[in-house]
């Protein structure tokens, strides 16, 4: 069955806990798919994404890239 995971948005100023599915394949709990072991979130409060690894039943936050800002038109 797909499973929710109890995280927090790694994003400095955001705060933000609780249980999230993670983004993408809905089927990937399937036992016929390769099992997922890095997963997508996206927080609920700033909208913001993060990669996480399972581990087990956790969720462990990766660490977060950088973020390039859009180029300014002249």
């Amino acid at each position: 069955m797909l499973t929710d995971y109890l995280v927090h948005c790694p994003h400095g100023g955001c705060e933000w806990r609780g249980c999230l599915f993670p983004e993408g394949n809905r089927d990937a709990w399937r036992p016929a798919v390769p099992t997922v072991r890095e997963v997508n979130f996206r927080c609920p409060r700033c909208q913001r994404a993060w990669r996480a690894r399972i581990v087990g039943e956790d969720a462990l936050a990766l660490p977060l890239e950088r973020e390039v800002p859009a180029p300014q038109e002249a």
